[in-house]
C-alpha cells in the first residue's frame, strides 16, 4: 500500500517517461479523456517550445530522468502541423532518448503509411491505441492488422505497440472533500510536460485543465503539476511524494469502469 511518501534514493520513483503535450485537439471525442482533447483547443507546439524544460530536467536533475523516453503526445500527434519536423528535431537534441508517439492511428491507409514511413527515421517508438471507431473506419479488423504490418515492414526500426480499447474506461469522479487513498494509481507516475514549462505528475491532473466542471478542484490542488519555468527548487520533494494532493479527491486508483463514449467529432 502506498499512502504518504515513496522514496528511491532521494529522487522518488523512476518516472516512465515524459511526454510532451504537442497537440491539443483530437480525431475522437472519449467522455473521460484523461487529457480532456474534446475541451481542448486546437493548438500544436514546435519542439523548441519544449527544450528549455527537458534541458532542465535532464541535465540539472542528477537522477530521476536520466533512463527515460520522450513521448510526443496529445491529443493527437498526427493532427500537428509538422509532427516529422518535431520528431527529428527532438533526436537531433536529445540523440541519447528513445523518442516515441502515441496515436490513435485515425490516419491509416495503405497509401498513408507509405509517405510517412520515410519521414519516421529518427522515431524509436509507436504506441496505437486500437479504437472500436478506427477499426470501423480503417474497415475492419483484418484490414487495421494489414496496415499495422505494413508499418512494421517499411519502419524495421520502429517498436510498435498496438493496445487495444475497450468499450469501458476509468470513471472521473472528483470529490470536493479529501477521499483516502489507499492503493497506487497506473498514472501516478505518468509525467505530461506543457509547452509553458508546466511538468504534470499524471494524465488526469492534465486533464483537468480544460475542464470548467473541475474548477472547485484545480484550486485545491496546487500540487497537481510543477512550474519548470520558476526552477527547480522544491522538485526532488514533489517529485517523491505519493499522493499528490489530487489524488485524495480522485476516484481513478479505484479502477472503477463506467460507460465509455467514442465519436468521431
Amino acid at each position: 500500500m502506498i499512502n504518504k511518501k515513496i522514496k528511491n534514493d532521494q529522487w522518488g520513483i523512476q518516472p516512465a517517461g515524459v511526454h510532451i503535450i504537442a497537440v491539443e485537439n483530437c480525431t475522437n471525442s472519449c467522455e473521460f479523456c484523461s487529457t480532456s482533447a474534446p475541451f481542448a483547443g486546437k493548438n500544436s507546439y514546435p519542439a523548441s517550445s519544449f527544450f528549455p524544460w527537458l534541458d532542465r530536467l535532464f541535465n540539472d536533475t542528477p537522477n530521476p530522468f536520466k533512463d527515460t523516453y520522450i513521448a510526443i503526445t496529445g491529443g493527437e500527434p498526427f493532427l500537428h502541423t509538422n509532427l516529422f519536423l518535431m520528431i527529428d528535431e527532438m533526436k537531433a537534441r536529445y540523440p541519447l532518448k528513445d523518442i516515441g508517439v502515441t496515436t490513435n492511428f485515425f490516419w491509416a491507409s495503405e497509401t498513408r503509411i507509405r509517405e510517412v514511413a520515410p519521414l519516421l527515421k529518427s522515431l524509436g517508438v509507436i504506441l496505437i491505441s486500437k479504437y472500436p471507431s478506427t477499426v470501423n473506419r480503417i474497415g475492419g479488423e483484418e484490414k487495421f492488422d494489414e496496415l499495422v504490418l505494413l508499418l512494421k515492414y517499411l519502419c524495421p526500426h520502429l517498436h510498435v505497440e498496438v493496445t487495444p480499447m475497450i468499450n469501458s474506461f476509468i470513471k472521473w469522479d472528483f470529490h470536493t472533500d479529501k477521499q483516502v487513498v489507499l492503493n497506487a494509481c497506473c498514472t501516478a507516475f505518468c509525467y505530461m510536460l506543457r509547452a509553458d514549462g508546466k511538468l504534470f505528475r499524471c494524465s488526469l491532473a492534465y486533464g483537468l485543465e480544460h475542464r470548467p466542471e473541475y474548477g472547485v478542484i484545480r484550486d485545491l490542488t496546487p500540487e497537481r503539476y510543477f512550474d519548470l519555468s520558476k526552477g527547480l527548487a522544491g522538485f526532488s520533494e514533489w517529485s517523491s511524494k505519493y499522493p499528490i494532493d489530487l489524488c485524495h479527491h480522485c476516484t481513478f486508483w479505484k479502477h472503477e469502469s463506467s460507460v465509455w463514449k467514442n465519436s468521431s467529432l
